[in-house]
């Protein structure tokens, strides 16, 4: 099954994934070993984001501005927030 991401840069930036990347959800293998480790940059001061998984707050994460997001099957959009300044991934 494939999971397909986009994005788009700014001041703010989502640097993993990249546009376009589709990832495959193995049959075989557990589904809680099989995530995305979803990778910002912000700008230097910044204290923390939040990253919103399909419209749904998911996680605040602070330097180094990573998450790691388990795979769906579908779709998704994520963005991540940095004061009230968003960036989506299509």
């Amino acid at each position: 099954e494939i999971v397909h991401i986009k994005n788009n840069n700014d001041d703010i930036s989502i640097v993993f994934p990249s546009e376009n990347d589709k990832f495959k959800i193995d049959p075989i293998l557990k589904p809680e070993y099989q995530v995305i480790h979803m990778k910002a940059i912000v700008p230097e001061g910044t204290n923390e984001i939040c990253w919103i998984i399909d419209g749904k707050e998911s996680r605040v994460t602070k330097n180094p501005f990573t998450f790691k997001w388990n795979l769906v099957k579908g779709s998704h959009t994520a963005q991540i927030k940095n004061n009230n300044k968003f960036v989506k991934l299509f």
